[in-house]
């Protein structure tokens, strides 16, 4: 899945950190996004005691890792057939090296100039994901269309054999 952006909101909807990769016209700003997110987590939580962890358009999804009062957002292009748990495990990382890195924050107004230099953090673990993602492209395809590794090893021998035949004639 491509990465849109990553947000790091508090649960009273003020956006900490984000980081764009893909923006385009419809792109809302930090403000719009940490409100809507904040007043997602306080529905559910006061509606059903429970906290949303994915959520799904035609051309988004949106996932969430919630950690005390602090919410880690990755937005990601919406892709069929996409494995979720290398989004979440990006999700855990971020929010390990945020705490790690800042420890909690309670003050429900903070500077967001305190959290700028987590930006090259979550640009290396973005890097570190597309470098995984990009990996196991070619093992996600054979999967989704059930070759098995036998089948393909035969496959390439006797492509092999048939490139080998046209160069000696």
């Amino acid at each position: 899945m491509n990465i849109k952006a990553v947000y790091v909101i508090k649960d009273t909807g003020y956006a900490l950190f984000h980081r764009e990769y893909d923006r385009g016209e419809h792109t809302p700003d930090e403000a719009l996004i940490g409100g809507f997110i904040s007043a997602i987590f306080n529905f559910f939580r006061e509606f059903c005691e429970d906290q949303i962890v994915k959520m799904e358009t035609k051309l988004l999804k949106l996932f969430y890792h919630p950690l005390g009062e602090i919410i880690f957002v990755v937005i990601t292009k919406c892709e069929t057939n996409s494995d979720d748990k290398p989004v979440k495990e990006l999700l855990r990382k971020l929010a390990e090296k945020f705490v790690y890195k800042f420890g909690a924050v309670t003050d429900d107004e903070v500077d967001p100039s305190k959290f700028l230099d987590f930006e090259k953090t979550v640009d290396e673990l973005i890097e570190e994901y597309n470098h995984t993602k990009n990996n196991n492209l070619g093992k996600d395809v054979l999967e989704n269309f059930g070759v098995r590794r036998g089948y393909l090893s035969k496959i390439n021998i006797n492509l092999q054999k048939s490139i080998n035949k046209l160069l000696m004639s």
